[in-house]
């Protein structure tokens, strides 16, 4: 508040050396002719998160967590048409003999990278099913001079970066299999950030500086000009940076998100490492780590504020279908994408409600997925042994599910968000794998025929509204229907699956239009047979 101190201090000493017997108050603090003008108070005084001047300071007092390791460091000496190699690797690996590792095929590698990756959309990687570890690949030289890229897990340990190398693993999500096995003697480097370079070294003195991928600098100077961050929102139960939800900042300018409100911001980022930000009336100083394509994260020395999330990352869990094309729901915006989640949610909701009263008015039973998306029509015996046709029982099935289905889906609330739907075919274990997988296809074409006939009992709207969007896979026998005794149900693993997907529906679109126009020799013939 602006207020004169020295005509305030009059004042409060005035009112200590005269009764107050007799007079108002505020005659005493506020006389009719003040010697000195009132300044009003600002709207809002900018508030500052700068805790010190000094980044080494700051840099000292950080508690380091693996986000700040999100993005791509390499070395200087890359391609520039292809930066995950190296000009001369043997140039690099020269001086490092006294640290070699040994990698799982016995190869001598070096122990400092050239390049890291990191985060999930920098890094994306199978394991990332594996949520114990973050994982890493680090881009490292032979003492043969070969260029190797080699998976791990990393963690950090103070002012250490504990690196595991990955020996072996095994992601088969068809069986459900799942493991990975790391190497039992981690690398230990010590780390140090400067701003947008880190310096990795080792206990036998050698290091190397890597400096942060996406960074914009002069052609003439070598100093920086600006980094470019989209969608970069704040992880939930993170601290915030004065309640910003979301950023977006390309060098000097961008877009602050405080919950629902939006204002534009300045924006300089410091070789030193500072960012320093304004926006609504608002600044701060802090100390910031960038992740490239996984956003940013900052730090004053006592907390960290941590902006590695994509809209996406935030509102997928509660898409519960499978998205058709994840990386294209990545681009859109965070209103966009919550409103795609919210109406997938209601989806889900009303389709449940609508099985159960059917079951209950006429006995309809289906197998209804909300995680997968996937209703599975496996309640009685629909195909006869070796044969495609639906059999009477699984018209029946099919044309009541279809009376349920097809209006929901074909609402005008839901039908934008649906991308594409595909009719699994199943066969049972019986027969070799090509049969199957050929017995398969015939049967989820058959049943998309009769989905988009008048003999379904679908209305023309519905089949114009369905028929773009429809399409048909054989999945073989690979995934039968199993008994409580774990015997296979021969007459229940011979079903089809209806697989919604979530996504935009015109690129998806041309997708399948593209792999129609392919044909595949092999099935073709197989079918003929």
């Amino acid at each position: 508040m602006k207020v004169y101190k020295s005509f305030l201090a009059a004042a409060l000493a005035l009112t200590a050396a005269v009764p107050l017997t007799g007079c108002a108050i505020v005659d005493k603090l506020w006389p009719q002719d003040p010697m000195y003008e009132y300044v009003a108070p600002d709207p809002t005084e900018p508030a500052d998160s700068v805790v010190s001047s000094d980044p080494e300071e700051v840099y000292s007092e950080v508690d380091y967590i693996p986000e700040m390791f999100y993005g791509s460091y390499v070395v200087d000496g890359v391609l520039d048409n292809d930066p995950k190699s190296l000009a001369d690797p043997l140039a690099f690996s020269k001086g490092k003999e006294k640290k070699y590792s040994p990698n799982n095929d016995g190869a001598m590698l070096t122990a400092l990278p050239y390049r890291i990756e990191a985060g999930p959309h920098t890094n994306v990687t199978d394991l990332a099913v594996f949520k114990d570890y973050n994982w890493m690949t680090m881009y490292v030289v032979s003492k043969e001079g070969e260029m190797r890229a080699v998976e791990a897990a990393y963690t950090i340990d103070k002012n250490s970066l504990v690196i595991s190398q990955l020996v072996s693993k095994n992601i088969d999500p068809a069986n459900n299999i799942y493991s990975y096995q790391l190497a039992s003697n981690p690398i230990r480097l010590s780390f140090k950030f400067n701003g947008t370079e880190l310096t990795l070294s080792h206990g036998l003195g050698e290091s190397v500086t890597l400096h942060a991928e996406g960074v914009k600098k002069d052609g003439e100077t070598g100093r920086m000009t600006g980094i470019s961050v989209t969608d970069s929102n704040l992880v939930p139960g993170s601290d915030s940076v004065q309640n910003i939800t979301s950023l977006s900042l390309k060098n000097d300018s961008g877009a602050i998100l405080e919950e629902d409100s939006a204002y534009p911001a300045q924006v300089k980022f410091g070789e030193d490492g500072f960012c320093e930000l304004e926006w609504n009336n608002k600044k701060s100083k802090l100390l910031y780590f960038y992740g490239g394509a996984d956003g940013l994260v900052f730090s004053d020395g006592e907390k960290n504020y941590n902006y590695t999330a994509r809209s996406y990352d935030l509102y997928a869990s509660a898409i519960t279908g499978n998205v058709a094309n994840a990386e294209e729901l990545s681009n859109l915006s965070q209103e966009e994408i919550r409103n795609i989640a919210e109406l997938s949610q209601q989806l889900n909701e009303e389709l449940k409600q609508a099985f159960a009263a059917a079951e209950a008015e006429t006995g309809l039973k289906v197998d209804f997925n909300e995680a997968a998306s996937t209703i599975t029509l496996n309640s009685v015996k629909s195909f006869e042994f070796s044969h495609s046709e639906l059999n009477s029982d699984g018209q029946k099935l099919v044309d009541g599910f279809l009376s349920v289905f097809a209006p929901i889906i074909c609402n005008d609330k839901y039908y934008d968000i649906i991308s594409k739907i595909v009719i699994e075919g199943h066969t049972d274990p019986k027969g070799s794998p090509g049969y199957n997988m050929t017995l398969s296809q015939n049967r989820a074409a058959y049943v998309l025929e009769h989905t988009l006939s008048p003999e379904s009992g679908l209305s023309q709207e519905y089949i114009d509204k369905l028929a773009p969007i429809l399409s048909s896979i054989g999945q073989g026998s690979g995934l039968p229907i199993y008994n409580p005794d774990n015997s296979v149900n021969y007459d229940l693993s011979r079903r089809v699956v209806y697989h919604f997907y979530i996504g935009a529906k015109e690129n998806v679109q041309e997708e399948n239009a593209q792999e129609e126009n392919v044909p595949d020799e092999n099935v073709q013939e197989e079918n003929v047979q």
